[in-house]
């Protein structure tokens, strides 16, 4: 529609529905003009104009879904170094003005699904010039799936659609990718790629590149295993919270999301049970600030995660900061009454 638009055109949509409408794709949130949503960017279109733009979004992205998902130790970094790499992709590659970008999450199946789109020259083109001399869409396509295939090795390592298909392989999920006017589609269960060597393009110079994944957060996915011997991606989000003493930091006024219902309270239990899977290093959980909770919360956040771990497990990971006496009877309590039942 972007593109469409771009180009003098208007469209107009028949027979829509709130539901429908409700995702933004007719106007896709942006981060210039849409900051507030991205604590909340699950289900609508966005679209991403600079690398800055990609940084931020990835990164409201992830911690949406260490909030919303219980993921397997390793599968939501190697989502989360996926996701720049794709995303960056259209900059690196497509030479579209913008990409875009949305996700949906099925929390009963704990699953993920994402999709990456641009109107940009296409995989094929994109690889001419370059040492690969693909004939066709389709053995483009299987070209860049390939792990270190790029049109540039000076500027770019050719790792985005490899990681994003690996991770989708073994996480049990499936990928299609859509590029230059043809597609395949794999899918881990039944072990098998369809090609599709005629799919419809609004321009044919111009006919851009789509991603459409799916990943189950129930299967542990080890980046570290994915590279081998090479140097894996450093988990830049654990660093970020570690304090002087090596532990993990959480400062839960920081997370925005209140704590004064159940939700709230499952949300930040998520989070915090993510990153004991991400790490060993002991959580600090830093409620400096935060004047009350809710009992509510305190049994859903910290009474189930103290139930989950045990009493043993809890005391040895999980340690409290800046708690004023209010919320530290509140919180015992709630733990107290959790072993309790």
């Amino acid at each position: 529609m972007e593109y469409v638009r771009r180009h003098g055109r208007q469209i107009r949509v028949l027979e829509t529905h709130a539901g429908i409408e409700s995702c933004r794709y007719q106007d896709p949130l942006t981060i210039a003009r849409d900051q507030h949503a991205l604590q909340t960017p699950v289900g609508r279109v966005w679209q991403f104009n600079s690398p800055q733009e990609v940084y931020a979004l990835v990164d409201a992205t992830v911690d949406f879904l260490s909030r919303s998902l219980l993921w397997e130790a390793g599968t939501l970094h190697s989502l989360e170094w996926s996701l720049y790499e794709l995303l960056d992709n259209v900059f690196q590659h497509s030479q579209a003005p913008a990409g875009f970008f949305m996700f949906q999450v099925q929390a009963e199946r704990r699953r993920l699904s994402f999709a990456v789109a641009d109107q940009g020259i296409g995989i094929l083109e994109s690889l001419r010039g370059s040492k690969y001399m693909p004939s066709s869409a389709l053995d483009a396509i299987t070209l860049a799936v390939q792990r270190g295939v790029t049109r540039n090795n000076e500027t770019n390592m050719g790792n985005g659609l490899w990681g994003a298909t690996e991770i989708a392989a073994r996480s049990l999920g499936q990928i299609t990718v859509s590029s230059s006017g043809s597609a395949i589609f794999f899918k881990r269960e039944r072990g098998d790629a369809i090609t599709v060597p005629r799919v419809g393009v609004l321009d044919a110079a111009w006919p851009g590149t789509i991603i459409d994944a799916q990943i189950d957060a129930s299967v542990s996915v080890d980046v570290a295993t994915m590279f081998g011997t090479l140097d894996a991606p450093v988990n830049l989000r654990l660093e970020n919270l570690e304090d002087d003493a090596g532990a993990l930091v959480v400062d839960v006024k920081q997370m925005r999301i209140g704590a004064g219902t159940r939700a709230t309270g499952e949300s930040a239990r998520l989070h915090l049970a993510n990153l004991l899977k991400a790490s060993e290093r002991q959580l600090v959980v830093d409620l400096s600030g935060v004047g009350i909770v809710s009992s509510s919360f305190a049994d859903e956040c910290f009474g189930k995660l103290h139930k989950q771990l045990g009493p043993e497990g809890f005391n040895a990971r999980v340690a409290f900061r800046g708690v004023n006496d209010a919320v530290n009877v509140v919180i015992r309590n709630a733990i107290a009454q959790r072993s309790a039942a």
